[in-house]
């Protein structure tokens, strides 16, 4: 099984690839939305929650046809919804 994962196919590159930017969009549209009316006080005193951080996040994954899978503590689990490509 191992050596199986070695190998990708052309279309599971393109896969990783389309999650990587995804993920990578969701990370800034998360960091635009911590740092949206931020005085230097910091994102909660500034009024921007933790939720909705990661609405923000989510959000921009589900537009680009990632579902977060995950569940825990550090979970970081997507889905590719290759139907919209």
């Amino acid at each position: 099984m191992a050596q199986a994962r070695c190998i990708k196919t052309s279309r599971e590159v393109d896969c990783l690839r389309r999650a990587n930017a995804a993920s990578g969009a969701a990370h800034v549209a998360m960091w635009r939305a911590s740092s949206a009316g931020m005085a230097g006080a910091g994102a909660a005193a500034a009024g921007v929650f933790e939720y909705e951080l990661e609405a923000a996040f989510i959000g921009e994954t589900m537009k680009r046809g990632l579902r977060h899978l995950g569940r825990g503590l550090h979970s970081s689990t997507f889905q590719l919804n290759l139907s919209r490509f």
